[in-house]
């Protein structure tokens, strides 16, 4: 994959006196500015810790900027931001490489999107089914109009692949034009199964600009 990908968001930060700050992953990130959204619609805007690789009762805090501390399950939790880039709290579904059902991804698509597309760090270093030189590797997920809220399904399970031709191709039959593009593997509407570099993330988002501008 693209070498672009391999350093996260916010490698490192500083430390001073007993404040550090980082952001290894959206699911690893200590004092972030951000603002976090509720699921009962409260904003709070200051310093965020996320820490799903080790907590899992309250794996999610944030001081705000009255010095005020509170903390929050993931059932109380539908997303941040941080630097326009918005992280929402998504359900995997039949994912083979990633253990965990629940992380923050990046959104990669618009918010009216009829075919949200995701970007999940995922964490090499700690999963079994994994190994890689890289501590995060980039996975991409996708959230349909008529999913279940939050649902996202890998773009490397068994839901597109193998044969992402004929199974896109039939997900999105009602534009017939970009489906019929699809299944004949035109160029920049396929991609292999396995593949080193970005063409999976080029392919999806080609495909869903053009799918949000079907009739």
């Amino acid at each position: 994959m693209s070498k672009r990908f391999i350093i996260p968001f916010i490698v490192l930060f500083f430390t001073s006196c007993s404040t550090v700050r980082y952001m290894n992953s959206p699911n690893d990130l200590q004092n972030i500015p951000a603002v976090l959204y509720l699921k009962n619609g409260t904003i709070v805007n200051g310093n965020l810790v996320v820490n799903l690789n080790t907590s899992l009762t309250r794996p999610v805090s944030i001081q705000s900027q009255n010095n005020k501390k509170f903390k929050y399950t993931l059932n109380e939790i539908n997303g941040f931001s941080i630097e326009g880039n918005y992280f929402n709290l998504n359900d995997i579904k039949n994912d083979f490489l990633e253990s965990r059902e629940r992380v923050f991804m990046k959104r990669l698509t618009p918010e009216n999107s009829r075919i949200v597309l995701y970007e999940h760090l995922f964490n090499t270093t700690n999963n079994i089914n994994y190994t890689d030189k890289y501590a995060h590797r980039p996975l991409y997920y996708i959230h349909f109009v008529n999913d279940k809220e939050n649902e996202v399904w890998p773009l490397h399970g068994k839901k597109f692949t193998p044969l992402f031709s004929s199974k896109m191709s039939l997900i999105l039959k009602d534009c017939q034009e970009l489906s019929d593009k699809i299944q004949n593997k035109q160029e920049g509407y396929f991609f292999p199964e396995f593949t080193g570099d970005n063409r999976q993330l080029n392919v999806m988002m080609k495909i869903i600009e053009e799918y949000n501008k079907c009739q």
